[in-house]
C-alpha cells in the first residue's frame, strides 16, 4: 500500500488479492508456530493501571487521495510501548485522525489497557471528542470512537 502512497504504483486487483493471501499464509504460519512454541507472551505490564499515551498522526498522498494513519503508545517516561499503522484508502484527515485512534484505543483495550490519554495534531478531533460538538454526528467513524471511549471510561 505504502507503495501506491507514496511512489504512485498501482497494482492490479489480482496482485492486491496474491500479495493479500500470501501474507495471510505467512501470518497463519507464524502465528502458528508461534501458538505451538513453549514461549508465551506475558501479560501486559500496563495492566496495573498505569496511563499510557496514545500518538496519533496520519498523512495524506496529495496526488491520488489516498490516507495512512499511524500511531505510537508511550507511558508515562515517554517509553516506547508499542506502534502500528493502517492504510484507510480515501477519506479526509478528520476521518483518518478517528480511524487511527480507534484502531489505536482498540489495540490498547485488547492488550490490558484501560487509561489512556490520546495525544493528537488535528485540533478538530480534539473539539469533536472532547466537546458535545457534532453529538448527533453522520460521521460513523466518529461515533464509534465517542461510543467507545464512553463505554471504557475513557
Amino acid at each position: 500500500m505504502n507503495l501506491f502512497i507514496f511512489q504512485n504504483i498501482i497494482w492490479t486487483t489480482i496482485e492486491v488479492v496474491k500479495v493479500s493471501f500470501s501474507w495471510a499464509r505467512q501470518y497463519e504460519a507464524t502465528h502458528k508456530d508461534f501458538q505451538n512454541s513453549s514461549h508465551k507472551l506475558s501479560p501486559c505490564l500496563a495492566s496495573n493501571g498505569s496511563l499510557v499515551h496514545l500518538y496519533m498522526d496520519g498523512v495524506v498522498a496529495i496526488s491520488s487521495g489516498n490516507v495512512a494513519t499511524d500511531g505510537v503508545v508511550r507511558d508515562q517516561q515517554r517509553n516506547w510501548i508499542l506502534g502500528f499503522n493502517c492504510y484507510l484508502g480515501r477519506c479526509t484527515p478528520f476521518e483518518a485522525e478517528l480511524w487511527g485512534i480507534l484502531d489505536g484505543v482498540l489495540i490498547l483495550l485488547s492488550k490490558g489497557y484501560k487509561k489512556t490519554k490520546i495525544k493528537s495534531d488535528n485540533s478538530e478531533v480534539i473539539k469533536a471528542l472532547s466537546d458535545n460538538w457534532l453529538e448527533d454526528s453522520s460521521i460513523t467513524v466518529l461515533r464509534m470512537v465517542r461510543r467507545l471511549l464512553k463505554t471504557e471510561g475513557q
